[in-house]
């Protein structure tokens, strides 16, 4: 794992790579803590501001601080994202251990022949 860690910090891609992945996990542990706002408060007043000193992503259409909201919904976001990612692999992993299925077992005697203008449907 050093030996990895160390050769992916020798490139610039490797080592922007790794600091783009260390801001998202500070933004998803550390998120609503670093949120400069409340994001769920609404103000009427303050929709659609643009970025500025004190909303430095500006507002949405309900006047909440996007910056905050972003910071907040990290965490489930990428909480979200990780088991959609174990999902998949777990369903690719059983998939790869499943036997194959020929092409004379997925056609049944019930089933029509397909015609010739069909045939490229067929896999």
């Amino acid at each position: 794992m050093a030996e990895l860690l160390g050769r992916l910090l020798r490139s610039p891609q490797g080592a922007i790579g790794l600091a783009i992945i260390a801001l998202v996990l500070i933004a998803v542990l550390f998120g609503p803590w670093l949120a400069p706002l409340d994001p769920f408060a609404i103000s009427p007043l303050q929709r659609y501001r643009p970025p500025g000193p004190v909303n430095l992503l500006g507002t949405d259409h309900l006047g909440r601080d996007l910056l905050s909201r972003i910071l907040h919904g990290a965490s489930a976001t990428v909480a979200m994202a990780m088991v959609a990612t174990l999902a998949g692999t777990a369903a690719g992993a059983l998939s790869a251990r499943l036997p194959p299925i020929s092409a004379a077992a997925s056609t049944s005697s019930r089933c029509a022949p397909l015609t010739p203008s069909w045939r490229f449907l067929a896999f």
